[in-house]
């Protein structure tokens, strides 16, 4: 037994692939909302799209649009980068090194530490 064999009870499997990928999700939203696997196609989804930014997504999976699928995994990623600019801002670090460290912009750093100052005080 393959771990794709879901994919042949899949609804989508039996229409025109097009609707999944023309940026008008309507009718692929409705299919998918019938599909009897699609929990295994959103667990499929999140495997093949791991670590992708959301503008390197395509089509709707799962029951969710490119931007709907980016933002169930890349809140973690903002959560870690903004722990890693905390932790690296008490060690002394500059925001310019700490940009250059985590590949973010100086601006991300101070408003990450901006918004860790009013959490903070509040």
């Amino acid at each position: 037994m393959s771990r794709y064999d879901w994919m042949s009870e899949a609804l989508c499997t039996q229409t025109d692939p097009e609707i999944f990928f023309t940026g008008h999700y309507g009718l692929a939203e409705r299919l998918c909302a019938a599909c009897p696997v699609r929990q295994a196609c959103e667990a499929q989804a999140e495997t093949c799209e791991r670590g992708l930014e959301q503008k390197y997504r395509h089509g709707f999976w799962g029951g969710k649009t490119p931007r709907g699928r980016a933002g169930t995994d890349i809140t973690g990623f903002y959560d870690d980068r903004d722990a890693r600019i905390r932790h690296l801002s008490t060690a002394g670090r500059s925001a310019q090194d700490i940009a250059a460290d985590l590949n973010c912009s100086t601006r991300t750093v101070w408003r990450v530490l901006a918004r860790t100052e009013l959490e903070e005080a509040a």
